[in-house]
């Protein structure tokens, strides 16, 4: 039997495709527990511990202590980081003459940045 392209009286091969349980059409066991445990962790995930006035994770001192904190060590931390950027990474600024990046506000940087440890080669 012929059937013409895109019949709507051509059998469909998507509910085999996508039909979960046996042979005749009955979920099995291990199928019923994964489904009713995927709802169980779903019901705990919804339910929020926290107040809605809460934070995300509690804080030792009030918000303005902590933040206050965090500015006073921001220039250790920067420099920290720039420190492993340099020790990783050759940071100079070689452009390829007349190659910008797509925007046309960046030069592209020529070679390779990455400086490999001792005894490792790009090869």
């Amino acid at each position: 039997m012929m059937y013409a392209p895109y019949s709507t009286d051509r059998p469909s091969t998507t509910t085999k495709r996508f039909h979960m349980g046996g042979p005749d059409g009955k979920r099995s066991v291990g199928e019923f527990t994964a489904i009713a445990g995927t709802m169980l962790l779903s019901l705990a995930g919804a339910a929020d511990p926290l107040p809605p006035d809460a934070t995300y994770r509690p804080l030792p001192l009030p918000l303005d202590a902590v933040k206050a904190n965090d500015e006073a060590e921001k220039p250790q931390v920067m420099q920290r980081q720039q420190e492993v950027l340099n020790q990783r990474y050759d940071l100079s600024n070689r452009p390829i003459a007349g190659v910008m990046m797509p925007g046309g506000r960046k030069p592209v940087q020529a070679a390779v940045r990455v400086k490999l440890p001792p005894g490792v080669t790009l090869g």
